[in-house]
């Protein structure tokens, strides 16, 4: 019960789930153990590397490979890092979790519009690369937000009075 309480805080706040079709590429962990912490960039290049041993990659010579994504692909390791991402912001402090939770449900938005219209089996070079920047920009700010709590919130003081209500920092906290 008290972990249900917890997950509410970020569930449907506008990064739903999104649907996948069946056969998915690599397994992912259930949703309740989903998690990037301890070590969140790590998690990163071990989900990358899984994806370039099955499927190859953009350009193998390049410094950091890029993973070539189906848009199938693409919607399992979104979906996975949001499930993560529901189960682990909780943890952190809530400042932060605030940034990247807007931060991620921009990213997700910005996907959607790119795979409107493919098909689960097309290869998504473009998406693939985005998803790639998206995902390694929210486990970076995951580490800072574990090693510097109040770090990732401190960037985005311009706009803090306006953006860091209560309401959206401890969503269900007013009533």
């Amino acid at each position: 019960m008290r972990r249900r309480r917890r997950l509410a805080g970020y569930a449907g706040r506008g990064v739903a789930k999104i649907p996948v079709t069946s056969g998915n590429a690599i397994p992912m962990m259930p949703r309740e153990y989903a998690t990037i912490l301890p070590e969140p960039m790590r998690i990163h290049d071990e989900i990358r590397e899984r994806y370039i041993s099955l499927n190859g990659a953009i350009d193998a010579t390049a410094k950091r490979p890029q993973p070539r994504l189906t848009v199938r692909d693409a919607k399992v390791v979104a979906n996975n890092l949001t499930l993560a991402l529901r189960n682990d912001l909780p943890s952190i402090d809530p400042h932060d979790a605030a940034v990247i939770w807007e931060q991620w449900r921009r990213s997700v938005a910005q996907l959607r519009d790119m795979m409107s219209g493919l098909d689960d089996d097309e290869q998504a070079l473009a998406i693939g690369v985005n998803l790639d920047q998206w995902t390694r920009a929210i486990h970076d700010e995951m580490a800072e937000a574990v090693r510097r709590p109040g770090k990732v919130f401190a960037r985005y003081c311009p706009w803090r009075d306006e953006w860091a209500t209560d309401e959206r920092i401890r969503p269900g906290a007013m009533r």
